[in-house]
């Protein structure tokens, strides 16, 4: 089994998970994918305010959390592996993350251009990409207007909980509330397709994949994902949804959601990446936990 490697060259940190090797074969010499995940260790909880009048700076409240254990870039890196595997099965892969350290007090909206910025200059340095073919790289993207009934200035990974029923007013000054029957599809807890709804949790991947050549690091690919995914229990007593899905549920559901969602975003970066002869891969070969 390869060892996990380390790599640190001056400010910046890449610390590589694991290899995934194929089976020792003769030529075709398997392809090599440098997969980066730089999304750090933050996670944004958004939530729309209970307010009204037209001079509100921001209508959401925002809470920016620290996720330990690396799980955040682990889920990304879950669904890059996830979607080179389907494409390339005997190809070797490189998991790598940029410490979140990198990332400390840098703007959201600034967060995609520093973090490349910092993974370009290391990656220059780093003579072992003369063994490798691809790169590819997830980083956070920042997105300044609403989106399809999600808030405003969303960034990399996070939730956006919907606490209120859409609004319109009437002709005769009422109100005409757009729920239950007329809201948004959206799933249960457990990933089963449930009923509309005006109000959900959402976790979001707003990120951009790039792909890159590893010995001339020119720009091959980019894919924006701008993906959520409502969630709705309707068989929850709580009166807020926000408080409706326990926090376990939701953070099976995020991770899944991520690595769904990510595995997307290469498919359509790589569409027509060719796929090499399938070759039986090591049982025992690690992969991002």
């Amino acid at each position: 089994m390869n060892k996990p490697l380390q790599l640190m060259l001056g400010a910046v940190t890449l610390v590589a998970c694991t290899t995934l090797t194929a089976q020792p074969t003769a030529a075709p010499k398997p392809k090599v994918y440098a997969l980066i995940s730089a999304v750090g260790d933050h996670f944004t909880y958004v939530t729309q305010k209970e307010s009204t009048g037209s001079n509100v700076i921001d209508h959401y409240k925002r809470v920016v959390l620290k996720v330990p254990g690396n799980a955040l870039n682990t889920s990304v890196l879950k669904g890059l592996d996830r979607a080179i595997e389907q494409r390339d099965p005997g190809s070797t892969r490189i998991f790598a993350t940029l410490s979140a350290l990198e990332m400390e007090g840098v703007r959201p909206v600034d967060r995609e251009k520093v973090a490349m910025g910092k993974l370009l200059t290391a990656l220059e340095k780093m003579p072992q990409r003369a063994d490798w073919d691809t790169i590819i790289v997830v980083t956070p993207k920042f997105q300044l207007s609403e989106r399809a009934g999600m808030g405003s200035k969303l960034e990399g990974i996070g939730i956006y909980v919907q606490p209120l029923e859409s609004a319109s007013l009437q002709g005769d000054g009422g109100i005409d509330i757009l729920g239950g029957s007329d809201g948004e599809e959206t799933i249960t807890p457990d990933g089963e397709p449930g009923k509309r709804s005006g109000v959900y949790v959402a976790p979001y991947n707003y990120t951009q994949t790039w792909v890159f050549d590893a010995k001339t690091l020119a720009v091959k690919e980019t894919s924006a994902r701008y993906e959520f995914q409502r969630v709705y229990d309707q068989n929850a007593t709580a009166i807020n949804v926000a408080n409706s899905i326990p926090i376990d549920k939701l953070a099976n559901v995020l991770s899944k959601f991520i690595e769904r969602s990510v595995a997307r975003g290469v498919g359509e970066a790589l569409p027509s990446i060719e796929i090499g002869e399938i070759k039986p891969v090591e049982t025992g070969a690690a992969k991002p936990k």
